[in-house]
């Protein structure tokens, strides 16, 4: 297995997260779970400290996750709106 990847990640005080480490990751991972348990957080954490090695990176990674969520409820925000107009 050539090339850069995340071998092992500890996420403190992100979102969900509170102390939250794990090792041994490899170059393809399965991340499972219900309904908001912080599968999105988990992969949000990932690409930040991906995108950490330059600050300006990380600056921007994180206002296309904050842009990107805003978006996502603008649009639940609207589909309510529209079904209670409905009904």
């Amino acid at each position: 297995m050539n090339g850069k990847y995340i071998k092992k990640i500890e996420i403190k005080k992100y979102k969900c997260f509170d102390d939250f480490k794990i090792d041994n990751l490899t170059r393809v991972n399965l991340i499972g779970g219900k309904n908001n348990v912080g599968k999105t957080a988990f992969i949000e954490a990932c690409y930040l400290v991906v995108s950490a090695c330059k600050l300006n990176n990380f600056l921007f990674t994180l206002s296309i996750i904050e842009r990107n969520r805003d978006k996502l409820n603008m649009y639940l925000s609207d589909k309510v709106n529209i079904v209670e107009i409905l009904q």
